[in-house]
């Protein structure tokens, strides 16, 4: 009863930013996101692997991230999820989980996506649960992050916020696959690698119950995927980038304008570096090097681009002085099992 999966990470173009169910993680809206595939310059891509093994043998249930015990948090919501799969399945064995990522973990580029989908993935596999592509995006998204759910597809993926109570009709499909446009290229771009300060789930709820403006949010989100898909589809990379960008820019204002919650804390990701790499596309993207940014729930930059123009912009990125690392990717497959465990 073992199982290996790797998973990849994702970028949203339309953010997912709030939830009408926290218990069932049901978006508000329904988003859209590009997988993140390796390219020739980066073969490993990003991407969680997971190892779950469940057995009578083992007395407590064990989870490990990055080679150290998993905090409170991270335990308590692997154990949550779990226990769905093992109620699934009918057991009540115990598990060991081992996760690694090959990026930055919580640093805002989506590990708890990738963690998610390697994580459903891994243990519904080992306890003999093969479910269809839907039902595991469903089952990842209950992992606690619901970007989860659209990391179990390749390619150009919108996770449907879907209708009904019980959550069943809100997953990821798989709208264009890796190969619809494999010239499109995202730079994660390191300016922080540190773990970020509020979790996107506690930011989220924030914003939904203390934010003026959150209700603009759903409609703004959903008109701009309504855009953002025909220009996918068609290869049209200015409206299409200039799409994910505003979608970025007024997620930010969302949380900018959330209230201070319990903890008495902003609700600000943005670092100064976070800023000037802004304010960086811009300048170059006015002197004709075509590239926009988006930027998730942390500091961290993602530099969208063109194939043709991914050496220039690495170049450029990294001889910022605050850039750490950049890190290539490309629209890539989904997740997969491997016949390599990590224990």
């Amino acid at each position: 009863m073992k199982a290996t999966a790797v998973a990849p990470s994702n970028i949203a173009w339309v953010k997912y930013w709030g939830r009408r169910n926290d218990a069932l993680v049901l978006p508000t809206n329904s988003n859209f996101s590009m997988t993140f595939g390796p390219t020739k310059t980066n073969p490993e891509g990003m991407h969680t692997t997971t190892t779950v093994e469940f057995s009578d043998a083992f007395d407590m249930d064990t989870v490990i991230i990055d080679g150290k015990e998993a905090d409170r948090n991270a335990y308590d919501r692997t154990v949550a999820h779990l226990n769905i799969i093992r109620g699934l399945a009918g057991v009540n064995y115990r598990f060991k989980m081992e996760s690694r990522n090959n990026f930055p973990y919580g640093a805002g580029f989506a590990s708890s996506a990738s963690g998610g989908a390697a994580e459903a993935y891994a243990a519904s596999e080992a306890l003999g649960l093969r479910l269809s592509k839907e039902k595991l995006s469903v089952l990842a998204r209950l992992s606690g992050s619901g970007s989860a759910a659209r990391s179990v597809h390749g390619g150009w993926v919108m996770w449907q916020k879907g209708e009904r109570e019980d959550g069943e009709d809100s997953h990821a499909i798989r709208v264009f696959d890796e190969n619809h446009w494999p010239d499109v290229r995202v730079l994660a771009t390191v300016l922080d690698d540190k773990v970020k300060g509020v979790r996107s789930a506690e930011g989220m709820k924030e914003s939904v119950e203390s934010c003026p403006l959150y209700a603009l949010w759903p409609s703004t989100a959903e008109s701009d995927l309504k855009r953002l898909i025909p220009a996918i589809e068609r290869r049209d990379f200015s409206t299409a980038g200039l799409i994910a960008e505003y979608n970025c820019r007024a997620l930010h204002a969302i949380m900018l304008a959330t209230r201070e919650g319990p903890k008495d804390r902003p609700l600000i990701y943005f670092a100064p570096e976070t800023i000037a790499l802004m304010k960086q596309v811009h300048a170059w993207r006015a002197e004709g090097l075509e590239a926009y940014y988006t930027i998730d729930a942390g500091p961290n930059v993602k530099v969208i681009c063109m194939k043709e123009d991914e050496a220039t912009l690495t170049d450029r990125l990294k001889s910022l002085p605050f850039v750490k690392n950049v890190i290539p990717t490309q629209p890539g497959p989904g997740a997969r099992l491997a016949d390599e465990h990590l224990f």
